[in-house]
């Protein structure tokens, strides 16, 4: 049968599906205006949080676990949280240090050049390993058009909160679309046959390749 879920007459940013086959009824969802949903299609009912049903603001992006246990979500401010599809914030990841406050732009104005403090959000995540992610940071605020991305593959040491940072380059450089922010899109491909083992392939809205 048809139904409908309202989002609080929010349009969406991301829909994704638990990757899970015998979690498929459940999905996250990430409206415009930053709000995180989780969605149970058997039940037509989202997660509940604090007696509303956005697990957390300011989200940017989402990706589920490999085996859909939980989820991350990118935060507009750098860094990222953790949770459980039930809305249980499990961890918190911060934003690399060499984005906190570190980085300078440069804009010209009226003739003269002055030097701006960047901001950067997570555009774009994805959950490799138990603790291991790749997260995509943007400048909210660019001094280029479009700006260049910061990859950073994320390590967590086993049952603690302490992150490792290895920022890595960009597999799919700007190069032919005048777009910024630009967004990459990630697809993750894992035991596929006949001989892959893992592979994960990315693109960017900047980029012809």
């Amino acid at each position: 049968a048809t139904f409908q879920m309202a989002t609080g007459g929010s349009a969406l940013r991301a829909l994704v599906p638990n990757p899970a086959p015998d979690m498929g009824e459940i999905l996250a969802l990430a409206t415009m205006d930053g709000k995180l949903m989780v969605a149970n299609l058997k039940e037509r009912s989202f997660a509940k949080v604090n007696n509303g049903e956005a697990l957390t603001e300011n989200v940017s992006c989402i990706s589920w676990s490999a085996r859909g246990k939980q989820l991350v979500a990118g935060l507009g401010d750098g860094t990222a949280s953790q949770f459980t599809p039930q809305g249980v914030l499990k961890a918190q990841i911060p934003r690399p240090p060499s984005l906190d406050g570190s980085h300078h732009g440069r804009r010209s104005c009226n003739c003269k050049v002055r030097r701006t403090t960047l901001t950067f959000a997570v555009s774009s995540m994805t959950w490799l390993e138990n603790d291991v992610f790749l997260m995509v940071h943007n400048p909210g605020n660019p001094d280029s058009n479009p700006p260049a991305s910061i990859f950073h593959l994320v390590t967590r040491a086993k049952g603690t909160q302490q992150y490792m940072y290895q920022k890595i380059g960009d597999p799919s450089p700007n190069f032919g679309l005048d777009r910024s922010p630009p967004h990459h899109f990630m697809l993750r491909l894992r035991d596929f046959p006949p001989a892959l083992s893992d592979m994960l392939i990315v693109s960017s809205t900047a980029s012809t390749d």
